[in-house]
């Protein structure tokens, strides 16, 4: 699934030392504010308005239900607040995961239909497989600390997995688990801002290029 890109309350989430949160972009969907206007149709009009949260919040947008409908879940500190319909009202699901300053990616990771989190804290990674307060699902080391990280499904088997970016060299992932590239290759610049998605509808996520004034 494409989820683009848990106070200090730690006897319900992961029980680690912080760290810095490290240079990653988990290809997730975000912003920040209260009010959304979303459009079921390219045309100049949301059909759909709602208020969410609060100004100050980060969001993330996926399907948490596995019901085929992004939308949207709320990031504080280390405390997500999910709602499983496009309409302003209270959150349905609040659980904490990880720490404040973690860097937080998003994708079905297990395969399952619904997108869930993971956590980065420089070359680990903490899976969680479903949308509430506990430990991880999975642990994992990739990369280094440094890396930037994109999340995708680059084998088009259901389940999205991680690739690192050093450069313009990518490092491919197949599997959530400690170990060696599946694949790598060379793409663009070093410079360059990339985007994920399956641009052919063939069940495999891509890389796109952005590259700002280009001739």
């Amino acid at each position: 699934m494409r989820a683009r890109w848990l106070i200090p309350a730690l006897t319900l989430g992961l029980v680690l030392a912080a760290s810095p949160p490290a240079q990653a972009q988990g290809n997730p969907v975000g912003g920040r504010g209260h009010l959304y206007y979303l459009n079921d149709a390219f045309s100049g009009i949301a059909n759909r308005q709602l208020s969410y949260g609060d100004p100050g919040d980060q969001v993330f947008w996926g399907d948490w239900d596995g019901n085929g409908t992004d939308t949207p879940m709320l990031r504080r500190g280390n405390q997500f607040l999910l709602r499983n319909a496009n309409t302003s009202g209270a959150p349905e699901v609040v659980a904490s995961y990880g720490d404040a300053a973690d860097e937080v990616l998003a994708g079905d990771w297990d395969g399952n239909g619904t997108d869930t989190l993971a956590i980065r804290r420089g070359n680990q990674y903490f899976i969680k497989n479903s949308i509430r307060s506990g430990y991880a699902d999975a642990v994992v080391s990739y990369g280094d600390a440094d890396d930037l990280v994109l999340s995708g499904d680059w084998d088009g088997d259901g389940d999205d997995t991680l690739a690192v970016r050093r450069g313009n060299q990518y490092f491919i992932k197949n599997v959530i688990q400690t170990g060696y590239a599946d694949s790598m290759f060379a793409y663009g610049n070093p410079d360059d801002r990339m985007h994920v998605g399956d641009w052919d509808a063939d069940g495999r996520d891509t890389l796109g290029v952005q590259r700002t004034n280009a001739y």
